[in-house]
């Protein structure tokens, strides 16, 4: 009798917690979950996809011997995926293009042979576009705050002055140094504000509000944390103000809305951030394909790791 047992994998970074926390949840489910690092492409991993016109199949050689049938794998997280590194491997002149050749290879073996992919990383890369998430938010019902994008310093004064002084700033990515929290716009950064005309930024209206949200969405399933906060006078990132960290159970309206919204943008995972204003109501402030949740899983026990390794075990394809 052939074994019911099933292969899954997490793209991920070898040290990636997230990555080993699904495994935990999954340890009690018998089956097979490997960990793969996508930075460990070409040097380490060896990829043979073939295809024919009666026949498409590929193989992946994993760094310990093993060789997995990519065909026979039943679902695929895309984690938090690394480019391939060719890092000493061609001429540096020849890098870039050895990495997206290297890049359409595996990424587009994968994405094609598993059955179960999550979240395709074409659909990450578009939901990931803060415009877009406000522009879906609105389309789903969401109150999103008042917002400029913008490298045209006059417009940054005017939307400045138009909510006389109270905005806030952010950045669209995260650098590859440091953290760059959301801060409240001070008076005399209107100073340096000639700065976006080379490097724009987005501007909002800086909502008051009791406490945030983080809604971790997972296959339909909608799991929610309370953050209180310590009320900064420049800081408003809850990264760095949060003081206490519970689950909540979220209105029947705006959780049908956060999973629309998810499922407008294809995918199957996402963390959302929002407030909760007296005035306001939720306040979506945006969406992260690759989010964080473990924080949230351990300070408001959220079984969000167990929810990843069952869908990626079940037949659903959601």
């Amino acid at each position: 009798m052939a074994s019911d047992r099933k292969t899954c994998i997490v793209i991920a970074p070898k040290l990636d917690v997230h990555a080993f926390a699904v495994l935990h949840a999954a340890a009690a489910l018998d089956d097979e979950f490997i960990v793969i690092d996508t930075e460990e492409f070409p040097g380490f991993l060896k990829l043979r996809t073939q295809i024919g016109s009666e026949s498409f199949s590929g193989e992946l050689c994993l760094d310990d011997g093993r060789t997995l049938d990519l065909s026979a794998v039943s679902s695929l997280w895309w984690r938090r995926p690394k480019p391939p590194n060719v890092e000493g491997l061609v001429a540096k002149s020849f890098s870039k293009f050895a990495l997206n050749e290297g890049r359409q290879a595996l990424f587009g073996s994968l994405n094609t042979l598993v059955d179960k992919v999550f979240n395709h990383p074409g659909l990450s890369s578009f939901a990931n576009q803060k415009i877009a998430q406000l522009s879906m938010a609105r389309s789903v019902g969401l109150t999103v705050p008042e917002t400029l994008v913008s490298n045209d310093p006059s417009a940054v004064g005017a939307f400045y002055e138009r909510f006389n002084g109270n905005i806030i700033y952010k950045l669209f990515t995260s650098p590859d140094e440091g953290l760059y929290p959301t801060r409240v716009m001070q008076k005399a950064e209107l100073a340096e504000v000639g700065s976006t005309a080379a490097c724009p930024c987005i501007f909002q209206e800086n909502v008051k509000g009791e406490f945030d949200i983080r809604a971790t969405i997972v296959a339909g399933q909608c799991f929610s944390a309370r953050i209180d906060f310590y009320d900064d006078p420049i800081c408003v990132d809850t990264r760095l103000t949060s003081k206490a960290v519970t689950p909540i159970e979220l209105p029947a309206d705006i959780k049908a809305k956060l999973l629309s919204l998810v499922r407008k943008f294809g995918l199957i995972y996402g963390s959302i951030d929002m407030r909760f204003s007296p005035t306001r109501g939720f306040v979506f402030f945006e969406l992260n394909p690759e989010g964080q949740y473990l924080w949230t899983e351990i300070e408001a026990g959220l079984p969000i790791s167990r929810a990843i390794a069952l869908f990626m075990t079940s037949r659903e394809q959601f």
